[in-house]
């Protein structure tokens, strides 16, 4: 029999960035990458432990459907990513995902969200940018 608390499924607090101290020293740095729809901010810690926040405003994607399904599709994505040296990684939406009128969630738009945010968070591409933006911050 598999014990379950070894193989949770969920998103535990100390992998998650919550305070606005933290976004906000984030969100201090330049991008590292850019899609369409989402930035991508990186910095490095010393928790022992890759940390993931997202930002999806209201402005941007008005129903909150919308915006949990972003959410969870981004953290899904960044929990099957490894990164070492250990990042706090920030992904923001910055411009509009859908309006009112048209529906919630489709299955296109949620194909559409997946396959962006793979691409924000490809590990090949990011570990140079990694690397490079952590021994920028490591001397200042």
């Amino acid at each position: 029999m598999i014990n379950s608390k070894n193989f949770s499924n969920s998103y535990a607090k100390e992998k998650r960035i919550i305070k606005k101290k933290d976004f906000s020293a984030i969100l201090r740095l330049r991008p590292i990458h850019k899609t369409s729809h989402f930035y991508l901010y990186i910095r490095s810690n010393k928790f022992g432990k890759n940390r993931f926040g997202i930002i999806v405003s209201k402005r941007f994607a008005p129903r909150s459907v919308t915006r949990s399904t972003i959410k969870r599709i981004a953290r899904e994505l960044f929990r099957h990513s490894y990164f070492f040296p250990y990042i706090d990684c920030v992904v923001r939406l910055y411009k509009p995902i859908n309006i009112k009128s048209d529906p919630a969630i489709t299955t296109m738009l949620k194909h559409l969200l997946r396959s962006e945010l793979r691409e924000l968070l490809k590990i090949n591409d990011l570990i140079n940018k990694i690397t490079v933006n952590f021994n920028y911050i490591t001397k200042n």
